[in-house]
Formats: structure tokens, sequence, C-alpha cells
């Protein structure tokens, strides 16, 4: 076999830039491409093919996208437009010669030819269903076996081709000039890195004047300046893809270290000292979970797949300038003593739209009784704005000398609930003005906790209340994501995550998880788990002390006799926590929720990522069935949903000032109908309906009641 990779196939694999397990699976799917033997009985050879995309100027990826060979081969008896084993060449994009995605910008595939046959080819992509299709640009005809201006090869064995890069060049190039890398010396790797912001560009959140991307990381970067600044490449008109790369150098000796990055962008002539907006890694490029992309320094020169900044595709959907207003009640925090604004505590609302700004004061407003901002947002209508609020206490409540001390204050970002602690959610309307709230209130409430969320007392008026929680550890004790968990001799931990819970019971929270630090094993001996006989369940019973909020953030840690810790959980998005609810007894009455004395949480299943969060209650704000209210309305309505964004199940609620035939129907964002949840006639009155999208995926929907002559639509998120 001919071998033309001046690389072994580990080394070649690595490339790619890939973790560990990832080269594993690619080193199987390449090795099974390659023919053991030289020649098959039947005369024919194979040959593979390897491409790499990242010079193309579109967003070419695995998902939606085809990647072919497009050409001719001339045999003995004449040109064809078909491999001997069957798939067919051509010069469009009918081809059936596909190659497949092996990971990043790489494409491989692997047909077979009569010994002796001349291919001359190029490749071409697709997008299967649409008009969109593009092929490669000419190469020289004097390095053309049959002097065509297209790519060629004569093939006498089994051969696997070197790996090539699209040509998008213009004046007929050799084919080996293709690679994206700049110069470099003897000993060293280039490293070729690439990001659409394209999406920032449409919505004017990127300026190409006066802003430039880079990269962040560890080796070969740093956290805290931008070491490499990426170029502009040169898009075709009409395209809303604003691509940027560059290449960055390193010791052929770091080969194989890992490495974490961030692509970021802001005002060039203050990039390390102005604000700057951070990309997000996504799950292609995120196994760890931590926000970064995440992979290793290549064995060779090797392009790291590009992405979308923030995940986000450039806009297909209608752009709106909207003025957005954020308003927040922070009475939960001022009710246990730990907010007020007379000693200098301040809120800010930091998201995508500010560069996550922690340090601007909100304007607080009085007869409101919240803290408000309004920013201008230029975004495609059904985007997702992510952001949260955060809290800035006053210097005197770390104090230990001052009377403003507050022992064990953890940082100040809230941990909302409906979003399992991750980042707040807010889908992008078509209206000018918008309002990102809680209830369908006009306001938000620090971590997603209304009044009617804070326990008093019981409803036999204790202090206390018995809370009991189970959790079955089972695929821990077999995870391969791991170390797996030891039931017989593992110590198992509740991590308390909400800062208010664990401040009204004492416990330490924090993200450096200080209840694991020397002096507070008594608080770490209270949140042990206890092992249920000799079954993979877990138990723990807690006395927690009241008031407190209702909702219970966490993740669970066990420690292995040598003191190792494993700890589930993790990112920024919902799935870090999981999260489970104190149900009321009675919430008939918004103003008197009624509280059990002891109550059992929702049990839990281990996860080691994807962590599970149970809907919040609705605490009397809506109705959780499907009702009358007692007063008469006066007029239609179609009320937001509770929760939303929500996972699985929501409660949709509608007024009828009359009885009359109801339709109500959930689109997804194509307009097809997936549900249909009212089909009859209906009372005059306040009713809810409760949906559940178990058997959907994430995304926008589109919620819409026909009740007479009255049609009205709203969006809600499912977020799995």
């Amino acid at each position: 076999m001919k071998m033309m990779i001046p690389i072994d196939a580990t080394s070649w694999l690595r490339r790619i830039g890939g973790g560990s397990m990832l080269g594993l699976f690619l080193m199987v799917v390449a090795l099974g491409a390659m023919p053991a033997q030289a020649q098959a009985q039947d005369g024919t050879v194979a040959v593979t093919f390897t491409v790499n995309t990242v010079t193309i100027p579109d967003t070419v990826r695995a998902d939606g996208y085809r990647l072919t060979v497009n050409g001719q081969v001339k045999t003995a008896s004449g040109q064809v437009g078909e491999f001997a084993s069957g798939e067919t060449l051509g010069w469009d994009a009918n081809a059936t010669a596909e190659l497949t995605n092996i990971g990043g910008d790489y494409w491989q595939g692997t047909f077979r030819v009569n010994a002796g046959d001349t291919i001359l080819y190029k490749y071409r992509w697709d997008v299967p269903g649409t008009s969109r299709t593009q092929d490669e640009k000419g190469f020289a005809e004097a390095e053309n076996p049959a002097g065509w201006d297209t790519r060629g090869i004569v093939v006498t064995e089994d051969t696997v081709l070197p790996v090539e890069y699209w040509n998008n060049t213009d004046g007929k190039p050799s084919q080996a000039d293709q690679a994206p890398y700049g110069a470099k010396e003897e000993d060293e790797i280039s490293l070729f890195f690439r990001v659409n912001v394209g999406a920032q560009v449409q919505t004017g959140s990127f300026n190409p004047e006066t802003m430039v991307v880079g990269v962040r990381g560890t080796y070969p970067f740093d956290w805290g300046t931008t070491n490499l600044i990426l170029d502009a490449e040169e898009m075709p008109e009409g395209s809303r893809n604003a691509m940027y790369s560059g290449s960055i150098n390193v010791p052929a000796d770091s080969a194989g270290n890992p490495m974490k990055f961030k692509f970021v962008f802001g005002v060039a002539e203050n990039i390390d000292t102005g604000t700057i907006s951070w990309d997000n890694g996504d799950d292609a490029f995120n196994p760890d979970g931590d926000g970064n992309n995440t992979t290793v320094i290549a064995q060779s020169d090797s392009t790291y797949a590009f992405k979308f900044f923030e995940g986000r595709r450039p806009p297909t959907a209608e752009i709106v300038d909207a003025n957005v207003q954020f308003a927040v009640n922070v009475g939960v925090l001022e009710e246990f003593g730990v907010f007020n604004r007379n000693l200098g505590d301040f809120v800010s609302v930091p998201g995508a739209f500010n560069g996550w700004d922690t340090g601007t004061s909100m304007a607080y407003n009085e007869a409101f009784d919240a803290w408000t901002s309004s920013f201008n947002i230029v975004e495609e209508v059904g985007a997702r704005i992510a952001y949260k609020y955060f809290i800035n206490w006053d210097e005197s409540r770390f104090d230990e000398e001052s009377e403003n001390f507050i022992p064990n204050l953890p940082g100040g970002w809230e941990e909302p609930g409906v979003f399992g602690g991750g980042d707040r959610i807010y889908v992008f309307n078509n209206e000018t003005e918008q309002t990102a709230d809680d209830f369908g209130s006009g306001v938000s409430f620090f971590n997603n906790i209304p009044p009617q969320g804070i326990i008093r007392e019981t409803i036999d008026g204790n202090s206390t209340m018995t809370v009991t929680l189970t959790i079955d550890m089972g695929p821990a004790v077999t995870t391969e994501d791991t170390e797996p968990f030891d039931p017989a001799n593992d110590k198992l931990y509740l991590v308390v995550q909400t800062p208010l819970f664990g401040l009204t019971q004492g416990l330490p929270v924090g993200d450096d998880n200080p209840i694991f630090e020397e002096g507070n094993e008594e608080a770490l001996a209270s949140v042990e788990f206890t092992r249920v006989g000799e079954t993979n369940i877990f138990e723990l019973v807690q006395e927690i002390q009241l008031p407190t909020e209702n909702h219970i953030g966490f993740t669970v840690a066990y420690v292995k006799d040598d003191g190792t810790r494993v700890q589930n959980g993790d990112g920024f998005a919902m799935g870090r926590r999981y999260y489970r609810y104190i149900e009321p007894l009675d919430a008939s009455d918004p103003d008197d929720i009624i509280w059990p004395n002891e109550d059992e949480l929702l049990p839990v299943t281990w996860t080691w990522r994807d962590l599970d969060v149970q809907p919040a209650p609705t605490y009397g704000l809506t109705e959780t069935s499907v009702e009358e209210s007692l007063e008469q309305p006066n007029a239609y309505a179609l009320h937001n949903n509770f929760p939303n964004p929500f996972n699985p199940t929501t409660n949709i609620s509608f007024t009828l000032p009359m009885a009359e035939n109801v339709q109500l129907s959930v689109y997804n964002v194509l307009g097809q109908r997936v549900a249909t949840l009212v089909d009859g006639v209906m009372s005059a009155g306040t009713h809810t309906v409760n949906f559940n999208a178990a058997d959907l995926a994430s995304g926008v929907y589109l919620y819409q009641i026909r009740a007479g002559s009255f049609s009205q639509s709203r969006t809600m998120m499912l977020v799995k």
C-alpha cells in the first residue's frame, strides 16, 4: 500500500486537535479505511482522499453540509464518471462519491479504481435540498498528469493521499500551496484557528472597522492578554458570514499537551485593557462543560475546527432594533439581611449585550421597588440572550471587624432556579419595546424566587422543617466518564450551590467548594448521605432552619479513601446543578402560602453532566391544572407560560370573557403544529393547561390561541 501521508496514522489523527477519546475513535475510522492488501483479486485498488475545508469561505460543517469528489477517471478503455466501486463523480452536486467528516475540518473517503487508472478531480461542497454548492478553483495544468486544471493522480496500488486543502485561490496555484499556515521554524508546529462573527456583525455588537478578534487561553495563549489577533477573511459578496482566522507557532516538543481557549473581541486600541466579549465553548468543543474550547496541541501543523462565536450562526430571521428593559426585585435578599442599598450594596445585570459587565450599577426605582436598566439591543427574532443578575456587596460586608460583616458570603452571581442555576435566557421578539421578567409580572426576582418562595414557618408554626433527599448512585458505579463510585467505601456528600440557602443553613457555598476546606468538618458531616442497606440508594435527612428559600441547587461529590474527590456538574448553562423544590401544601392564596412540616424532595439519579432541574412551583401566581377562576373576566388574553424556559413541562394560561370554541396549539419554528392542547368549547374564566414537551427537541416554540375572532401567539423556550 502506498502511504503518501508523511506522518504516522496516530500523529495524523492528533492534527484534528481533539481529545484522546475523539482521537481513538477517529483512529479506528481511519485505519478501518486503509485496505490491508495491495490489490484486490478483481484488479482494483483503494484510494483514500482526505481534505481540509478550513480554507472554504463559507460555514461548511458536518451538520447540514456534504463533501464530494467531482471529476473523471481515465481508464484503459476511456474516461468514465464513476469509481470502480460504483460511486459517481461528475462535475456537479449530483455526485455520490461522498466524504465523511472525521472531526473538525477534516473529511475523508475511500473508493476503488483499477490499478493504473488516472483520477482527475476537484472537491465540491453542497447543502442537500438547496441550490447552495461550490467546487474548488483551478490548479496549475503543468502539475496535472493529463494537463487539466484539476487535481490529478495515477493510482497503481492502494494509496492514502496526503491531507489536501480546499483551493479558493485564483491564478491556478500548485496543489501543495493551499495550507493556511504562516511561516515557521523547522522545529515548530503551526496551529490555525478560525471563528465566524457574522451574527455579531449583523446585529451590531461587532464593528469590523474598530474592533479585532483574538484568542485567549492556556499555553500557548494567556487568559489575561490577547497574544493572537486574527485576520479578517475576504467573504463573497452578499455573505452574512464574517470569518476571522490566524495561526500561532509552538515548539514541536509541546505536542500532546492539553489546551483550552476562547475567542474574544473588543476595540482594537484597548483589546487588553478595555471591555471584551468572550466566546463560550459549545458542546462539540467543550467536553469538560467549563465554557472553554478544550483540545490538545496537535502533533504537526493543524487546523482547529472553526466555530460560530457564542455558538450563533449569522441571522436569517428578521432583525429588530429594540429597547429591552431589565428589572429585578431583591426583596428576598433584603428580608434575610444580606442586601442593603443604604450601605452601598448594588445590583448589576451582566450579559451578552454588555460584555458581561458586573461593575456597572442598575438604577433603583423606588416606585417599583426594583433595580432597572435598559439596553438597546439589535438582534434577530428568536435569538436567545444570556444574562444574569449580580450583587456587588459593599466592602464592609467582608470586613470581620465591621457590624455589616456577613460570614460565608459567596460571590455575587445569582442562581436562578428556573434556569437550573445557569444563565438566564431571554428570547428576543419582534417588539421595539421589550421586558425581560419572571411570571409575566414586568419584573424579575433574584434567583427566580418571588416573595411566595420564602418558607417562614410550617403549617404547625415550626421554625424548622425535616427534608429528605434520596439519590440513586447506580450510574456512578459503572460510569466511564470519571473514576467510578464505590458504594461500600466512598463517602457521599451534598454540595449546596445556592448561596442564600447556604447562608440560612450555615453551609459554606462558593465556586471553590469551601465546605471541603479545613475548619468546616462539622458542616460537611451535616450533608453526608447514608447508604440504604446494601443498595446503591443513598439518603440524606436534614433539619433545615427557617426562614429559607424553597429551592436548593446542588451537586454531589464522593470522596475516596485517598482523598480524591469526584464532583459532578459544571459549566454555565442549565445542567450545571441539580435543582429541587420544597413544594407548598397550599398555594391557592399567593399571599398566604402554606408549607408542610416535612418534605421528601423529588429523588435524584446521578449523572456526570447535564444534571436535571425540577420545574418550579407556580406559587399560586398561576393555577396548576385546568380550572376556572372565581372572577368573571372582561377581555380575552393569552398569558405568558410559566416556567419559561422549561423542561419538559410548563403551564399555559388563557382568559375568556364568555364561553367560546377554543383551539390552543403549539408550533415549532418551521410552522409545523406539534401539539394541540385544547380543541373544544371552554367556559368563561381563566384556564391553565399543562404542556409536556418530553418528546420534543430543545428550541423555541410558538403557542397560539384561537377563540372566536380572537387570536394571539406567544413564544416559549424548551431547554433540555
